[in-house]
């Protein structure tokens, strides 16, 4: 969705499909995302990979995609600072923890997020995926390609090391451009190649219409099912000109 709030124009875009895998043996996608709007000067980008090995890995991912809106909200409010990476941190956990009864490592899930709150932006990653950011003239990039192809996977669970949540903040960011992706897509790109990619995502949603846009991504959804039989999500974020 492209839209113009206060002559600042947003766009708001997101892909996601169902693995091979998880189809032939009869489960759901277990990613989760979410790109819009949650308060006035508040938007968010979260994209979330349930643990597949997880008893409930779907519910997993959708508690944490909602305990970054609430976040968000916090934050639009004031109730959290935005440079305050620690409490950030504790609240993702609790509240994504507080969606839960039972073990919380049944609902084990991955993290990547990007909140724009009135100027400040707050990046944060627990786990595998893909966080490209352009914030103004700033190029970010957050991932852990390391764990990309091994057996341990940090994530949302019963344990949480503060060292493997990672939380960044930027101040008075008027113009951004923010990418995450589950690890389905990211550990399929070329990091080198990620300036390029960027653009190409943004200029594909921008100015595509809708039918010949899902032509040629079900064209790159092919190629990259080729690689791997994953879900595979992908959420874009753009915010232009001053509010």
């Amino acid at each position: 969705m492209i839209d113009m709030e206060n002559e600042r124009e947003v766009i708001q875009f997101s892909y996601s499909e169902i693995g091979k895998r998880h189809q032939e043996l009869k489960l759901e996608n277990q990613d989760s995302v979410f790109v819009g709007k949650v308060r006035n000067d508040t938007y968010c980008l979260a994209v979330a990979d349930g643990v597949s090995s997880c008893k409930w890995a779907k519910k997993g991912s959708e508690a944490a995609i909602d305990a970054v809106k609430r976040l968000a909200l916090k934050l639009s409010k004031s109730e959290l600072r935005t440079d305050d990476s620690d409490e950030i941190r504790r609240f993702v956990v609790r509240d994504w923890k507080n969606h839960f009864d039972g073990s919380w490592n049944d609902y084990g899930t991955t993290l990547n997020f990007v909140v724009w709150c009135n100027g400040d932006v707050v990046i944060g990653q627990i786990g595998d995926g893909l966080i490209v950011s352009s914030l103004g003239d700033e190029q970010i990039l957050v991932t852990d390609m390391d764990e990309f192809y091994t057996v341990e996977t940090y994530a949302l669970a019963e344990v949480v090391l503060k060292s493997s949540f990672k939380v960044r903040t930027e101040k008075n960011v008027k113009n951004l451009i923010a990418i995450a992706m589950t690890d389905g897509i990211g550990k399929e790109l070329d990091l080198e190649a990620i300036d390029a990619f960027q653009r190409y995502l943004v200029t594909l949603v921008k100015e595509k219409d809708g039918k010949e846009r899902d032509i040629e991504i079900e064209l790159w959804m092919n190629h990259l099912r080729e690689k791997n039989d994953d879900d595979k999500t992908i959420g874009l974020l753009v915010l232009e000109g001053e509010a």
